[in-house]
């Protein structure tokens, strides 16, 4: 995770005037936020998709590129389903149709323009704590899971030295054999594999993609004669 993920949850400000951006963005920094701002629609994507930090977005709605319900609509469909942020729309003439559209598409509030900054605050704040709710529940969600994998791990190597046979056992020269004609990139799944890696910490460690592993291992499988990973291990172990 890098430093600027998720270790303060920052604000973006998307209006097409500049200066009610910089008044907004005084505003919010003098109680404490860290704020982005950009005066257009796509210039709000690139800097939403770049800073994994903003999970409160402030729009205006009549911008024009692209108007802030569609925006949000957009930064929705293009972000990963674990990525949550909060959206609040202001403006200055709303029609009900437009209030109605933008609560559908997922906004929590709407303000008219000029805005009330004291009550844009309140409500603001109620939306960061809930941010911060969020993410020490996924965080707690994630160390769980990796707890779960780790002890995965675990098992495997255990069940891998309690089926470990003896030493002085020859080794098939045909495996052994098949494992040296194996291609480098066989290979270098291979020796991953036999360190007790799953198929989606091997795909992440060589760029590829999990299925790919998947489709690597039971080639070297074939290739070697052996019937499952623990014998592969056992194999390239021995070797080492």
């Amino acid at each position: 995770m890098s430093s600027d993920e998720m270790t303060v949850i920052a604000l973006l400000i998307v209006d097409d005037e500049p200066e009610i951006t910089d008044e907004l963005n005084e505003f919010f920094s003098l109680h404490g936020f860290r704020c982005f701002t950009a005066h257009s629609a796509q210039e709000a994507k690139t800097i939403f998709h770049k800073h994994p930090s903003i999970g409160i977005v402030l729009t205006d709605l009549h911008m024009p590129d692209l108007n802030g319900i569609d925006l949000i609509d957009q930064l929705k469909e293009e972000s990963p389903a674990s990525r949550e942020f909060k959206a609040i729309l202001f403006t200055a003439r709303s029609e009900k149709d437009d209030i109605i559209e933008a609560l559908r598409t997922g906004f929590t509030d709407y303000y008219p323009k000029p805005l009330d900054f004291s009550a844009v605050l309140k409500r603001v704040k109620q939306l960061y704590l809930k941010q911060q709710q969020y993410l020490a529940r996924n965080e707690a969600k994630n160390i769980n899971q990796n707890i779960n994998q780790l002890s995965k791990q675990l098992e495997t190597l255990q069940t891998m030295l309690t089926q470990q046979p003896d030493h002085k056992q020859p080794i098939s020269k045909e495996s052994a054999a098949a494992l040296e004609n194996l291609t480098p990139r066989q290979k270098e799944v291979a020796y991953l594999a036999a360190d007790g890696l799953t198929n989606k910490q091997i795909a992440s460690a060589l760029n590829i993609q999990e299925n790919t592993v998947k489709l690597y291992i039971s080639q070297i499988l074939k290739s070697t004669s052996l019937a499952n990973r623990t014998q592969l291990s056992l194999l390239i172990n021995r070797q080492r």
